[in-house]
């Protein structure tokens, strides 16, 4: 539970607390849970102790993308890039936000020039993935997710949902996120809020849109 988290890591920061990448994990946290004026804290005081840590700035992207200002969040993983020029995630990420906000064509180039890179593979077929969904591409949509040795819940129950079979992706969902069929509905747990918003996009797909409705509210 988020709240449980929360309490872990205050305690390993209090333990270290020069420990940047401590800090963004609780960061990460609270704006997960919308607790988005904590994190932001949390990443200027990470921004005048630790000015080079990259994951500074992947944190930076993820607070301007809450805000929706695409401006910020690609300055943030251009930083991000700088800080750490041997690592590809930070090009990586930028694909990324460049495919959120709908820059296909951006987002494509984008991808194209980390096929020359040294790109973990999983990084390759989540672009991919992306890419053939934003697209209304459903073939390409299938043999991305194809190349995916072991898809997310929601990436299955999608594929279930396209082949026709409603009910089976419903109880897919079920199973890979129990806690958004609780009721009382608590705060769903994601690693991203994109995460969050795959779900509900899935859960709408298979007619439970009550449920991403009562998320909503929350």
């Amino acid at each position: 539970r988020p709240a449980d988290a929360i309490t872990v890591l205050e305690k390993a920061v209090a333990l270290d607390p020069l420990a940047p990448m401590i800090r963004t994990e609780l960061a990460r946290l609270h704006l997960n849970i919308g607790n988005e004026d904590e994190a932001q804290r949390i990443a200027d005081h990470l921004l005048r102790q630790h000015p080079d840590f990259p994951f500074t700035f992947a944190l930076l992207s993820q607070l301007a993308d809450a805000r929706g200002d695409l401006v910020a969040s690609l300055q943030a993983t251009d930083r991000r890039i700088a800080a750490d020029p041997s690592s590809d995630r930070g090009q990586g990420e930028r694909c990324e936000v460049l495919l959120q906000y709908g820059a296909l064509g951006q987002a494509r180039a984008c991808a194209a020039a980390m096929t020359k890179a040294n790109l973990d593979a999983r990084w390759r077929q989540d672009l991919a993935l992306g890419l053939a969904f934003m697209s209304g591409d459903i073939a390409a949509y299938r043999r991305a997710l194809g190349l995916i040795p072991e898809p997310a819940p929601w990436q299955r129950a999608m594929t279930a949902r396209l082949d026709g079979k409603p009910a089976e992706a419903l109880e897919i969902l079920r199973e890979g996120y129990p806690q958004w069929f609780e009721r009382p509905l608590r705060n769903p747990s994601f690693s991203s809020p994109y995460d969050y918003i795959d779900v509900g996009s899935a859960l709408t797909a298979v007619g439970a849109k009550r449920l991403w409705d009562d998320a909503l509210r929350r």
